[in-house]
């Protein structure tokens, strides 16, 4: 990110104009590193983070809800004692550094207005919240003990003093002038980040490619080294707050779109609303990412768990293969027990359970009588028998707990926000899969009718589930006259036509197959098939999985998985509850 001195000072000027004169309400601090104060102004809110943490520090608005934790930090309950109610009378950038200063007016104990500081360091790494008052160090998020390796000990009660200058020229004209004529080649931007204080690597990139384009010299004379240091001093003048976008993932946010990056630009009225956005993005992008990984890990864990029982079974089922042998050779004792001799080991008797008539080897205890050796392979049949029959369903409740597994995971890899997830780790609930933490009365948040996502396609209701859960609410739902939809030989969405006052058009089941194929395991593939039947030719087997339905007496599509085409093909939204 360019967390330069550019960007910083327009944000401390953004701050100032939004936030001067407002009241802080509230003081929280999610995590370790980063702080969150609400401010009140004219009627209105306004709730800011300010970051210390190295790969995200900012000032920036918040965006979604954070977590609290149970017990306060010690550095919150500081600041909310020194800032609770009081006002902040300005924000400011201190001097060239990319540092933001809020300056807090309030009362102390005895009801005597006094001062307070609140320095936001952005430096990445070394990026720091800091509380000062009279010009000494009240406390900070991040403290540093005095040593011979740190030349700025941040220590309570000590005096706080700005970070050690780095040993880079100011954003002046005429030290910059002289920097550029010593350039020699080796790319102008790395040159201008090494040399220049309070410039990104990607701004000085960017600064260099917008003067000079691909063909950069090798040396700068006098008249562009004095060019090139006022354009320099001059870039921050256009002003158009946008975020770079890639395959909408946020990638990195501007004062203005830069030329040598590819990609789309999402503009901001301000700087602050543009970070703002670029951070709750990437925090959302997180926690789809986290959920995700947290579903797909306990199906694996699951899944795993199953194949063990497999396993087990499958022994059992081997131990059990020679079952009829055993009852064969009970019944050629019982029928030639006559011809076998008084304590013999083994014994050859013809087997006319077999066509050719083949003898047939027989262990024996020399200790049983030939009946009793009969008798003994029969006992070792019936329990064979007996262990088969009871394996035999275990496997087929395995086998079954494994496929709704794998749906399962479909949906988790075709879900595209992190709310989706409530709805996966809720089904996971209900089928014993996972625990859900809070009190008993949660479990009626989880009873609401699930979501399932609805079009308007050529005048005709289009809805298609969001997961197991929700596929049974849609197909539940529909009437026995609505053309019901499903991808062949892929787990997808159940997607329902609603029945209008004709009937359906192939247009409108194209579009509606485009939607299944694309929610589906086949999206990222061409030419699903998607078979689609009346809601009447649809059935749920008693006691089955949730999105378990099988039909009959159906057609079939072939579709390709577009998601413009899914999304163009109407008004796409969410819709709860039963159908009217």
């Amino acid at each position: 990110m360019p967390q330069d001195a550019l960007t910083i000072r327009r944000c401390a000027e953004e701050l100032n104009e939004e936030l001067a004169g407002a009241k802080v309400n509230k003081v929280a601090q999610p995590t370790a590193d980063e702080v969150i104060l609400t401010f009140y102004r004219n009627g209105k809110t306004a709730r800011f983070v300010f970051s210390a943490n190295a790969a995200s520090c900012r000032i920036s608005p918040v965006y979604g809800e954070q977590e609290n934790p149970p017990v306060a930090p010690n550095f919150c309950m500081l600041l909310r004692k020194h800032l609770t109610g009081a006002v902040l009378e300005r924000a400011e950038r201190v001097g060239e550094e990319r540092i933001v200063k809020l300056t807090f007016s309030g009362k102390n104990d005895f009801f005597e207005t006094e001062k307070k500081e609140l320095c936001a360091e952005i430096m990445g790494k070394y990026s720091n919240l800091i509380l000062v008052g009279d010009g000494a160090v009240l406390g900070s998020v991040k403290s540093y003990p005095f040593d011979e390796t740190n030349k700025r000990p941040l220590i309570v009660g000590m005096r706080y003093e700005l970070p050690p200058a780095q040993e880079k020229i100011p954003l002046r004209k005429e030290a910059l002038r002289g920097y550029l004529a010593g350039y020699a080649g080796g790319g102008l931007g790395a040159y201008l980040f090494r040399g220049v204080a309070g410039l990104a690597n990607t701004t000085a990139g960017e600064m260099a490619y917008r003067f000079f384009g691909e063909g950069e010299p090798d040396r700068l004379n006098r008249e562009q080294a004095e060019a090139f240091a006022d354009f320099i001093l001059a870039f921050s003048e256009e002003f158009k707050p946008c975020v770079l976008v890639r395959d909408e993932k946020p990638i990195d946010f501007f004062l203005s779109p830069y030329r040598s990056l590819s990609g789309e630009y999402r503009f901001f009225p301000t700087l602050l609303e543009a970070e703002g956005w670029f951070y709750g993005r990437k925090e959302e992008l997180k926690r789809f990412a986290e959920r995700k990984q947290r579903v797909l890990h306990l199906v694996a864990h699951a899944e795993k768990k199953l194949m063990k029982r497999l396993s087990v079974i499958a022994d059992k089922e081997f131990d059990c293969r020679d079952m009829e042998e055993e009852r064969v050779k009970g019944e050629l004792l019982t029928a030639n027990g006559y011809r076998v001799p008084k304590g013999a080991e083994r014994v050859e008797l013809e087997n006319y359970y077999d066509p050719a008539c083949r003898p047939l080897a027989i262990r024996l205890d020399k200790n049983l009588t030939a009946n009793e050796n009969a008798q003994a392979y029969f006992k070792r049949y019936q329990k064979k028998k007996r262990t088969l029959a009871a394996v035999l369903p275990q496997r087929e409740e395995v086998e079954a707990e494994l496929r709704y597994l794998s749906t399962v995971r479909a949906e988790a890899e075709l879900a595209e926000r992190a709310e989706e997830f409530a709805a996966l780790e809720a089904e996971l609930a209900k089928n014993g899969y996972l625990r859900l933490p809070g009190k008993a009365d949660r479990g009626k948040k989880r009873t609401k009718e699930p979501e399932c996502r609805v079009y308007l396609i050529g005048g005709f209701t289009v809805k298609a589930g969001k997961n197991n859960l929700s596929n049974d609410f849609v197909t539940s739902n529909a009437r026995s006259g609505d053309l019901w939809l499903h991808t062949k030989g892929y787990h997808s969405a159940h997607v329902v036509i609603e029945r209008g006052s004709g009937d359906f058009p192939e247009e409108v089941i194209l579009r509606a197959a485009q939607i299944c194929a694309y929610y589906s395991e086949g999206r990222n593939g061409s030419k699903i098939e998607v078979d689609y039947t009346l809601k009447k030719h649809v059935k749920k087997p008693p006691k089955a999985k949730s999105g378990f339905v099988f039909y009959t007496d159906f057609k079939t599509i072939i579709a390709d998985p577009d998601k413009n085409e899914a999304y163009l093909a109407g008004n796409s939204g969410e819709v709860r509850g039963k159908r009217s």
